[in-house]
């Protein structure tokens, strides 16, 4: 039982790291396009885009889960 939370913690804590890698490289990538032909505009809206999608603003209806249920459904699948 106590292992299944483990998991669950490091599950959601590498998803966590994931998408700050994500954020990271957008805003480096928007920050060296701000040199190019047009001043990085669409590189920041590709970056505006990519917030909006990991934090789910801008969608009335969210589609992402519940990351714990998610998870407790792949490990009951899996016979865990």
């Amino acid at each position: 039982m106590v292992w299944e939370e483990a998991e669950l913690v490091i599950d959601r804590l590498n998803g966590v790291l994931a998408a700050e890698g994500s954020i990271l490289q957008g805003a480096a990538s928007t920050a060296v396009a701000a040199f190019g032909k047009d001043g990085g505009k669409s590189a920041r809206k590709e970056f505006m885009k990519l917030i909006e999608r990991l934090s789910g603003s801008g969608d009335p209806e969210p589609k992402r889960k519940n990351l714990t249920e998610q998870l407790l459904k792949e490990r009951k699948g899996n016979g865990r």
